[in-house]
């Protein structure tokens, strides 16, 4: 992954979404498109390193983060936070 060209939350015209809700963000190396039921998992959040074959990159999106930094969980690419507060880490989802 390059940080540069990495980016959640805005569209490739440089536009950022408004009101956008993030939980969780997973990267893998190969294409999991047979896993997606398990990955989905029925909407219901759960441990994706927890399945057969791991996420490269994983982001919890909050879940014991702090300020600044979102950090991924299984590598080293952490996202660093733009345009943002504290406040828009939230311990609950809708």
């Amino acid at each position: 992954l390059t940080g540069q060209n990495f980016r959640v939350g805005r569209l490739s015209s440089g536009n950022y979404l408004r009101t956008c809700f993030v939980d969780e963000l997973a990267v893998w190396g190969s294409d999991q498109s047979a896993e997606s039921g398990a990955i989905y998992n029925s909407g219901t959040t759960h441990d994706l390193t927890q399945l057969s074959t791991a996420p490269n990159h994983y982001w919890r999106m909050g879940d014991g983060d702090t300020y600044s930094t979102i950090l991924d969980t299984v590598g080293t690419a952490h996202f660093v936070m733009y345009n943002m507060t504290a406040a828009d880490i939230v311990n609950d989802v809708p």
